[in-house]
């Protein structure tokens, strides 16, 4: 009980407790304060979605209406209809006057109306399958507990905040935040030599890693605790909000959907993210044994629970209870214990895991190894006459002798791998599904659609025959003029398709391409088909011409398409409320390749750029921080005939060159390991770009304008790595100029971490908010590389000036301003 009473002192004393608890308080804070300003729009996306439905019972009653020789199931169906459109009135005039309580009631008479309508044989575009079947049993769920609408977009009450916020604290940013804090908690002690001070005193060893390991779990439930309390308090304490936690959470699990209480499922996610986070800490217990520092232990356990992660991820047969790795698919695992005795037995075998890695650690005996080794060879004198080189040469001796420079290095190449062979597993998974659909599609038109087609034409021919010889010519001009060219479609659909097998087996991919031109033309209603076909009101008219253009890209320029899909997905889509819908076709369109350059496309596209960046930051940082600490090597440099401002300089240059090259070295090796296992690459390959509003309404935009306001173009693959490459290299030079900067001040490092953390966090959202038409001139803008590259940004700002220069100089210009700065303070202070 002493030891454990020790080890809890020393975490208060180091006030990490405070960050742990800061860190949820910045989170909850920042995502109640968006969806504050997002929620003003809470009535009008209600009405939208009602106006959605409306209009679809509009166009549905309006077919019913040209139907002649109405039976009694179709004058059940006008009524479901009229009482539909009664309950649509009811559930707009609710929203009007803000009687959310009043909403769920009228639209659980609306949905049984349809329910009703589609069991006697009406078809409703909208709310199909699944996305209906969701809909009724939370409507059923709301009114059952009296419940009141909610607008999950952006909520704001307490328990929608509690589940969101939980979603994302009580997953890997969770775990990476309590690693963080508390990992070196063993390492620490031998790293600064505490530890055979500790081994000293009569104390037996496994007293003191269960004390250790015991206090690491009362961090973790503290955790969980500062969630819920954080995530429950801070709406409670700013808005007219009440709590309730029986408010629905959907869950679908194997195709099955289930609906839980919000307090229910923040249960289960507590659970697994507990067993997650105890399992890190079992295996960064185990890991520190062998491994002095801290830092280097965090690494190599990152990478043992990643490789783990993936394995679990891209095999189901490893998704099971029994695999540990399994925790760290918090929210998947914890839509799997719907039951609680699923959750007490997923507590067990947890808890055996927890058993067998402490008693390794106690068990396996302490000895001496390679990586717990201090002893380092001395200087080789440095011949340069110039101090600044002298130190830039010192500097980056101490990091090859440190040894994690190499260690980090391999990591990440190993990390490089690993992230290749699972973008080759989805790519091949996506070209083979796409094939099959393909082969589907020609099967069901060859056997289904085209007979069936060819058949009703017959009879509709013999039909004509009996009628009067006045009315035939009138027939065949509507009904089988119409039917005919549906056949002529499907027809044309199969050869279409045929062609683009054979041309995908011999990979010439001109006719492969034209089919998928094809389809999209067919959506963009440029054949006479006589198909009623909504797909271009789900997805928009930006999106459809988007894919025609990219296409005839592809056409032109002889490259081979990425798959899967058709289409090309794009921030403006029509789906509204069909969440399912729109899920489904994003998958269904998703690109993946493993080609060298899009390879390296993928990882900036998907922000897997920030792991160097940060990794670099933690390592290089650090400034004359590093020099801090118990050991305090700064007085010892100051003892040299060295100024201060060249031992700050010193340290930047060494951070920044080694940084870069090794950041341009990981580039490379990205684009080699992508060429070596299957193909570079096509330079030429289109990507994306959006065009901000006001320059698409410049009278010399020369951009595509499929509608007022929105325009695209495209930009090679090539170009856009290339400025990616630029940024990211000059956000490095930025972020260790700043980092530098903060070190002067403050002498610990996670200190100089944390602020220059917040300082990027604070400085990303003001640019956003406050100042969009000047935040291409911040650095911190630039931050979101792929969505600053693409347009996105740009065009959500509506500013035009954000260019690759735009963001070479601001970058540039600060990195000089941070460098002057830090050059006068070392002035003032030597």
């Amino acid at each position: 009980m002493n030891i454990f009473k020790f080890e809890i002192k020393k975490i208060l004393r180091q006030k990490k407790l405070i960050w742990l608890i800061l860190s949820v308080l910045i989170w909850v804070g920042w995502l109640y304060w968006g969806n504050s300003i997002d929620n003003e729009q809470k009535a009008e996306r209600a009405r939208e979605h009602v106006d959605s439905l409306h209009e679809e019972t509009n166009h549905v009653q309006a077919n019913l209406r040209e139907i002649e020789n109405a039976d009694e199931v179709h004058s059940l169906q006008e009524q479901n209809i009229r009482d539909m459109q009664s309950a649509l009135v009811e559930w707009k005039t609710a929203i009007y006057y803000e009687e959310w309580d009043e909403i769920p009631l009228h639209e659980g008479e609306f949905l049984n109306n349809l329910q009703e309508y589609q069991n006697n044989g009406g078809e409703f575009m909208i709310l199909q399958d699944s996305e209906k079947e969701i809909a009724l049993k939370k409507n059923e769920w709301l009114v059952k507990h009296n419940l009141a609408y909610e607008d999950e977009a952006a909520p704001v009450s307490p328990h929608l905040i509690l589940i969101d916020s939980s979603t994302a604290l009580l997953s890997f940013l969770g775990i990476l935040i309590l690693s963080l804090l508390f990992g070196d908690t063993l390492a620490r002690e031998k790293e600064q030599r505490t530890w055979l001070l500790l081994r000293s005193q009569p104390i037996a060893y496994w007293k003191i890693v269960s004390s250790k390991y015991i206090s690491v779990l009362l961090l973790i439930g503290i955790y969980i605790g500062s969630v819920w309390l954080i995530g429950v308090g801070v709406p409670l304490l700013l808005g007219p909000h009440s709590l309730e936690l029986q408010y629905p959470y959907i869950l679908i699990v194997n195709e099955t959907i289930h609906i839980l209480s919000i307090s229910d499922y923040f249960i289960r996610l507590s659970v697994v993210f507990f067993c997650a986070s105890a399992f890190t800490f079992a295996i960064i217990f185990l890991v520190s044994k062998f491994v002095r520092d801290s830092f280097y232990a965090l690494l190599l356990v990152g990478f043992i629970i990643s490789l783990g992660y993936l394995l679990t991820e891209m095999n189901t047969f490893f998704q099971s209870v029994y695999n540990p790795f399994n925790y760290f698919r918090t929210a998947d695992t914890a839509g799997d214990l719907i039951h609680n005795e699923g959750m007490w037995f997923y507590l067990l075998v947890a808890l055996a895991w927890y058993a067998l890695l402490i008693s390794l650690n106690l068990l396996i005996p302490n000895k001496q190894n390679p990586f717990t080794s201090v002893e380092k060879k001395p200087f080789n004198e440095i011949t340069s006459k110039y101090i600044l080189w002298k130190m830039v040469n010192f500097e980056w001796r101490k990091i090859k002798r440190r040894g994690l420079f190499k260690q980090c290095m391999l990591l990440l190449v190993v990390f490089i791998v690993i992230g290749y062979t699972y973008q080759t597993k989805l790519a091949e998974d996506n070209e083979s599904g796409y094939i099959n659909l393909l082969e589907e599609r020609a099967h069901v038109l060859e056997n289904e659609y085209i007979p069936f087609t060819e058949e009703y034409l017959s009879s509709m021919e013999e039909m004509v025959e009996e009628m009067p010889a006045d009315m035939q010519d009138e027939y065949r001009d509507t009904m089988i003029s119409g039917e005919e060219k549906t056949l002529e479609f499907y027809n044309n659909r199969l050869q279409n398709i045929n062609r683009a097998l054979s041309a995908y087996k011999k990979e010439a991919w001109g006719p492969f391409i034209e089919y998928q031109l094809f389809e999209n033309r067919y959506v963009n209603n440029e054949f006479d088909t006589h198909i009623i076909d909504l797909t271009l009101e789900l997805l928009g008219q930006f999106t459809v011409d988007v894919s025609i253009a990219e296409k005839e890209w592809l056409i032109d320029n002889d490259i081979k398409p990425v798959f899967s899909g058709e289409f090309r997905p794009t921030i403006y889509h029509n789906f509204g409320n069909q969440i399912t819908e729109k899920n489904q076709w994003l998958e269904e369109n998703k690109k993946v390749d493993n080609s060298g350059l899009y390879i390296l496309y993928s990882y900036f596209d998907n922000y897997a750029y920030a792991i160097p960046f940060i990794l670099f930051l933690f390592l290089f940082g650090g400034g004359l921080a590093d020099e801090h600490g118990k050991r305090k090597t700064l007085h010892y440099l100051k003892t040299q005939p060295v100024k201060v401002k060249d031992i700050v300089f010193g340290k930047y240059l060494t951070s920044t060159m080694v940084s870069i090259m090794s950041s341009l070295s990981l580039f490379i090796i990205v684009i080699i390991t992508g060429g070596v296992f299957n193909r570079i690459g096509d330079w030429k390959y289109p990507i994306l770009k959006y065009d901000p509003p006001s320059m698409v309404n410049n009278v010399n935009y020369t951009g595509m304008e499929p509608e007022s306001g929105r325009g695209f173009h495209f930009i090679n693959l090539g170009e856009y790595l290339i400025a990616s490459v630029v940024i990211y290299t000059l956000l490095i030079v930025f972020f260790l100029g700043l980092c530098l900067l903060l070190s002067l001040f403050f002498k610990k490092k996670l200190n100089v971490f944390s602020i220059a953390i917040f300082i990027a966090a604070a400085g990303y959202i003001l640019s956003l908010h406050w100042f969009g038409d000047v935040s291409h001139l911040s650095p911190f803008t630039y931050l979101n590389i792929p969505k600053i590259l693409n347009g996105e940004l740009p065009t959500a700002l509506d500013n035009p000036n954000f260019h690759l220069y735009s963001g070479i100089i601001p970058l540039l210009g600060w990195s000089l301003l941070l460098l002057i700065i830090g050059y006068v303070s070392t002035r003032r202070n030597r």
